[in-house]
């Protein structure tokens, strides 16, 4: 039976960091601003962004400048790191300006071959634009000299915690077993069920001051549910599985909810274990849409299921930066999207009690 694996399935796409910049940056500039401004208040010594991809929504200059670790979690290989590398350097009508370069610690924290030796404890001059060892690639803003530091580490992960691999590796069984399309949805909608969180990140219980979560659960709605789509339509074919739609559409929205919940729980539980005590959490998710042709803004039922699984693993703060709780309109690939953001803050474990038990 021919299907498409999971990994193959999640390969990079055939586009450059510059190409996809150009298609899809500005929709998340919004994100990045807020992101940053919230760097610039809270200071984190350690940031996680969640569902990194191409960087579009990470302020990396207000991370580097502050000498944050970081860490970039994302699930297609290799696309953060070459989106990094494209980020690193910025040629502003031939002046190269280098974010490494704008560190207040120790650059060579971000770049082994930064230039200026030997590093300050704490570099207090006003920041260059980038190192004597800087040297231009092919006419490019990219540095030849670049060696990465200990950070940005770039963790090839699933933020679910395992949940979408979990469930993706056994669509291949499931429509090997199936007789009918209507036959895996059903078998799916069971095993969705018993998807299980059994892959955390390599990173240790409450050592995380800050996590982004931007638009990363507006996609669970999509994967895996999207890839056992494709892998149905190349058991049965396009045509054979429209010809069953009412008896798969009397299943499919069971299968969607399963996987979404399922990974939405699974990732905030996630978050909540990094995060310090003192940690934050930005997370936003896409309320409302609109597609062209239609004029007509449809409501995302996905936010409110979202919302009710943060709740139950954060408190809200709507004080550090007021201005984020406003939904904001974003011009996306495909459409409009009307976009819900919060601060979120973690829930103090329940208190131990050593009182004893009255008797009667």
């Amino acid at each position: 039976m021919q299907t498409l694996d999971w990994n193959s399935y999640l390969k990079p796409p055939d586009i450059s960091p510059a190409e996809h910049k150009a298609v899809s940056g500005g929709a998340f500039a919004l994100h990045r601003d807020i992101i940053g401004k919230l760097c610039r208040i809270l200071r984190p010594r350690s940031v996680v962004c969640m569902g990194a991809g191409y960087l579009n929504d990470i302020p990396l200059d207000t991370f580097v400048a502050g000498d944050a670790d970081i860490y970039l979690v994302e699930w297609i290989d290799g696309i953060t790191e070459q989106a990094f590398r494209h980020d690193l350097v910025k040629n502003l009508e031939n002046r190269f300006v280098c974010l490494v370069c704008q560190c207040t610690g120790d650059p060579k924290k971000y770049c082994r071959n930064y230039g200026d030796e030997p590093p300050s404890p704490l570099r207090t001059a006003k920041p260059q634009d980038h190192c004597e060892n800087f040297v231009p690639t092919n006419g490019s803003a990219l540095c030849g000299n670049y060696a990465p530091g200990e950070f940005p580490r770039f963790l090839h992960a699933d933020v679910t915690g395992g949940v979408a691999g979990h469930f993706a590796r056994q669509v291949g069984a499931i429509l090997g077993r199936a007789q009918k399309p209507q036959h895996a949805f059903r078998e799916a909608v069971h095993v969705s069920a018993r998807a299980r969180a059994n892959a955390p990140l390599p990173l240790a219980d409450g050592s995380i001051d800050f996590i982004t979560s931007s638009m990363v659960a507006s996609q669970f709605d999509f994967e895996p549910y999207t890839y056992f789509l494709h892998n149905l339509y190349l058991r049965f074919g396009r045509e054979a599985t429209e010809r069953n739609i009412d008896a798969i559409n009397a299943v499919a929205g069971a299968l969607r909810d399963n996987l979404f919940l399922k990974q939405v729980e699974a990732h905030c539980r996630e978050m909540a274990r990094l995060l310090k005590p003192d940690g934050r959490v930005y997370f936003s998710i896409e309320a409302l849409h609109r597609s062209p042709p239609s004029d007509h803004w449809f409501y995302a039922e996905i936010a409110g299921k979202a919302l009710e699984i943060v709740a139950r693993h954060f408190l809200f703060d709507l004080d550090t930066l007021p201005e984020i709780i406003a939904p904001a309109r974003t011009d996306m690939v495909r459409g409009t999207s009307i976009v819900h953001s919060y601060l979120l803050v973690p829930k103090a474990p329940p208190e131990k009690t050593s009182a004893q038990p009255v008797l009667s």
